[in-house]
């Protein structure tokens, strides 16, 4: 972090000449560490803070074109550069604007990064209903994985083994390239390689574990570790140095994602790969944490699991970004449905309890999937449908029905409408008719209770 911050540095001494803050800067120790601190601030890691001084840097040159001055450029201005930095790709302009906050942080001047009209320029069209979705790293498959676990566990050099090991461990761990560069303190356990990470969104350092032992059922863990150690690896910060533009060899340098993408893509292209060039240019190092978290939405697990291997807030929405298979947990659900109707079931009208869910039935296989049909956890009461027992209330002459049995297994002392306490036939009431079997009167002879028959009509 420290020659991130010496490079930030380094910039705002040399186009901060104009702002009152450069001008009130002194040269002792103490204010230059109030600087170094404000330059710092809100940047996760040097990686994050030298994008933002690089693209600062097409700021700058910005207002040297139109002849302006940080603290003289007005919305208009800033604007219009913000527009030209989101029309290069689809992620620039988001940067553009991260890099426009942290000049207005680290120079002390207001560039309208809160006005609307510069907001609005950070994506690159207007109307995003018909805009296609972004596409995401592509997946390995469940092969591909098992192939990174036998480079680990075969006589390749230790630069390719370490590599491997390390798309392993993002793969088993669902972990990004820089939660696994910046972990320290791995070690083993008998069923888990585990260490610890500065992670994204995270105060502290979060711990993570992978599976020692991969699809295959090799210890790839214990062999990554011994390749690591013959490469004097890992670091005192990180875990793997930086890979030469061959792809064949480490240099000097820490790994940045592009040196792990580059040695990747290069390993694709050789045996047991052997795949072309535009196909492993398909593949990304973030398409890594897509394999686990796609394998838990179709394997249906708790959503409270998944947040937690992939150390996501509860409730996230990452999840099914994370799921690289469109509409299959979907279907998954939709599925479920269809063979319940198909074996019966049907839905109830309001304010009544659900039917019981019919067990998988074998006669209706689903033609695209293999889902089994999983029982409710609550169990639901079936209702019998018995002869109504009718009752007289004799002071009234009100025709009543009689609950029955109550859920407790025991006689009801109530009549269905409930408002009436009517006794059973074991224990009548004083002013109860019992009993009147529904073939041995006319109801017609009294006046029927509206409530009790409408609950007891078939």
């Amino acid at each position: 972090m420290s020659s991130a911050v010496a490079y930030a540095e380094h910039v705002f001494r040399k186009f901060g000449a104009g702002t009152p803050r450069h001008q009130q800067l002194d040269e002792g120790p103490a204010s230059r560490d109030l600087l170094l601190r404000c330059l710092a601030a809100k940047s996760r890691n040097p990686r994050t803070l030298r994008q933002k001084v690089r693209v600062s840097l097409d700021f700058f040159a910005f207002l040297d074109r139109e002849q302006k001055s940080l603290t003289s450029i007005d919305e208009w201005g800033v604007a219009k550069w913000l527009r030209s930095q989101a029309l290069r790709c689809k992620t620039r302009g988001v940067l553009a604007f991260a890099a426009l906050k942290w000049v207005e942080q680290a120079f002390g001047v207001c560039l309208h990064s809160s006005s609307e009209l510069v907001r609005s320029q950070r994506l690159p069209c207007i109307d995003r209903s018909r805009v296609p979705r972004p596409v995401p790293a592509k997946c390995p498959s469940e092969e591909m994985v098992c192939m990174w676990e036998d480079v680990v566990a075969s006589s390749l050099g230790s630069f390719c083994k370490c590599f491997a090991g390390a798309f392993c461990a993002m793969a088993h761990g669902m972990l990004r390239w820089s939660d696994l560069q910046r972990s320290s303190h791995l070690r083993l356990t008998p069923d888990a390689l585990t260490a610890e990470a500065p992670m994204k969104n995270q105060a502290y350092l979060t711990p993570w574990a992978a599976p020692r032992f991969g699809f295959t059922g090799v210890d790839w863990a214990a062999l990554w570790l011994d390749a690591l150690r013959a490469s004097n690896l890992p670091g005192p910060d990180f875990v793997l140095w930086a890979s030469n533009s061959k792809g064949s060899a480490f240099t000097g340098a820490i790994a940045d994602f592009k040196h792990a993408q580059i040695a990747m893509r290069k390993l694709l292209v050789r045996p047991p790969f052997s795949l072309t060039a535009a196909a492993a240019a398909q593949y990304s190092l973030h398409g890594f944490r897509h394999v686990y978290t796609t394998a838990m939405r179709q394997l249906a697990l708790p959503m409270d699991d998944i947040d937690d291997a992939g150390h996501w807030r509860r409730g996230s929405e990452m999840v099914k970004t994370y799921d690289s298979a469109d509409c299959v947990a979907e279907l998954r659900s939709k599925e479920t449905v269809r063979r319940a109707v198909a074996s019966g079931w049907r839905r109830v009208s309001s304010a009544c309890l659900p039917l019981p869910a019919p067990g998988a039935d074998d006669s209706h296989p689903a033609s695209s999937s293999n889902v089994a049909l999983v029982a409710p956890t609550r169990v639901v009461r079936e209702c019998v449908k018995t002869a109504p027992v009718f009752v007289v209330n004799i002071k009234t002459q009100i025709l009543h029905t009689w609950r029955g049995m109550s859920r407790g297994g025991r006689e009801s002392m109530y009549t269905t409408c409930r408002k009436w306490k009517c006794g059973s036939p074991a224990c009548p009431a004083p002013r109860a008719l019992w009993p009147l079997p529904a073939g041995d009167l006319d109801p017609e002879h009294f006046q029927t209770c509206t409530a009790c028959f409408e609950e007891t009509r078939p």
